[in-house]
């Protein structure tokens, strides 16, 4: 990726914040940019700056847009996005582009029990849609037991 970088530069902003108080700018959305960036050798990057308080709801969507997530980090975050902000599943199919089926499907992954959300951490391969079906269980060990049976 660093050679890409280097050799067409960055094709999407990062998206910035300037505190006001002290002049400093923060990276809002878009570390990973900027790092193969400065890996790349580039000076400069194409900046988004925004105004407010929202950088923590724009951090966590930018997260959520990003291809290589996996389902249960994609759970979470929307977990925290519902948390900290009051949307509902509806608003959040809106803002994310996704069926509020599959923002519906995506939440119902954090009732999975610690020990498969931390399966699936490690091991990215096994479908949403069979994580699903195992979070559908009524009983833990019968979930964990399907997710060894995959």
């Amino acid at each position: 990726m660093t050679a890409s970088v280097g050799q067409v530069g960055i094709i999407e902003p990062i998206v910035c914040q300037q505190d006001p108080q002290t002049g400093l700018v923060y990276v809002v959305a878009g570390e990973r940019r900027c790092a193969t960036a400065r890996k790349a050798g580039l000076v400069s990057v194409p900046a988004v700056f925004i105004d407010g308080d929202n950088h923590a709801e724009i951090a966590l969507v930018e997260n959520l847009l990003r291809q290589d997530l996996n389902p249960i980090e994609e759970a979470e975050a929307l977990k925290r996005l519902m948390d900290d902000h009051p949307y509902m599943q509806e608003d959040l199919a809106r803002i994310i582009g996704k069926s509020p089926t599959t923002i519906s499907e995506a939440l119902f992954l954090n009732k999975s029990p610690k020990e498969i959300q931390d399966e699936c951490r490690q091991d990215p391969t096994v479908p949403k849609k069979v994580l699903v079906a195992i979070a559908r269980n009524k009983q833990q060990r019968s979930m964990v037991t399907q997710l060894y049976h995959f």
